[in-house]
């Protein structure tokens, strides 16, 4: 049995070179608490956000859009295609590290992934960092605070995308709105994992990798994945 701190070497090898990591049926006995603990940081944002109705360990399942909030992806798309985002982009600082654990899974859902360097590429540097957007609602009840899509912490580098909870503010962010919205990615350019198996966990670098997910089929409703961030990944060097 291969032994804790090599396996967390290994993941954040894979971290740092590649921006994410895919385990298939990594430890499916634990819970995603736990696994998440031995892995990095976890970040409390029920703590962050002074509310207690969000958990740490949050639970996705497909839903209707008539069964989901407005203000959840599953309320705008429902069942559909995800489009290609950052978790929790509209935050000042988005959270480093996104883990997702399988618990029920699918063979025709398929996460797809893609490097903020794709991007990057297509828009150009000068218009990335140039890029502006406001929050379409404030964080923690205050009013909405413009954000760069380029942003940094520290020597860190990181980019934000996300068309549901972001709107461009200049024409350079409109023009990073449009590549993404309109721009189809080579196959080349993106990555497709199915998180079918209990414990198939995947763990991206949330600065690094947009992410989306295909659209479900009825019959895969069942699907139910688990979610936490990772402020740290141990053993993980700066990019």
């Amino acid at each position: 049995m291969l032994k804790q701190p090599f396996i967390q070497q290994c993941i954040a090898s894979r971290l740092y070179q590649d921006g994410y990591v895919f385990l298939p049926r990594w430890q499916p006995n634990d819970t995603t608490i736990a696994v998440g603990r031995r892995t990095g940081a976890v970040v409390d944002i029920s703590a962050l956000l002074s509310r207690d109705d969000i958990p740490v360990v949050q639970t996705l399942r497909p839903q209707r859009l008539t069964d989901a909030l407005k203000s959840r992806y599953s309320g705008v798309f429902g069942l559909h295609e995800f489009p290609l985002h950052s978790d929790l982009a509209h935050w000042v600082v988005p959270p480093h590290y996104m883990m997702l654990r399988c618990h029920e899974g699918s063979s025709s859902v398929v996460t797809r992934l893609l490097a903020s360097s794709a991007l990057t590429s297509e828009v150009g540097t000068p218009v990335l960092r140039a890029a502006l957007a406001r929050q379409r609602r404030g964080v923690r009840g205050g009013m909405p605070c413009m954000l760069s899509l380029l942003f940094r912490v520290g020597d860190i580098a990181g980019v934000r995308w996300d068309p549901l909870f972001l709107v461009p503010m200049n024409e350079a962010g409109e023009q990073v709105a449009a590549v993404m919205r309109n721009y189809r990615w080579a196959p080349s350019q993106t990555v497709s994992l199915t998180l079918k198996e209990v414990g198939d966990t995947l763990i991206l670098d949330n600065w690094r990798i947009l992410h989306g997910r295909s659209g479900v089929p009825a019959k895969e409703r069942n699907r139910r994945l688990e979610r936490i961030y990772l402020s740290e990944i141990y053993g993980c060097p700066l990019p």
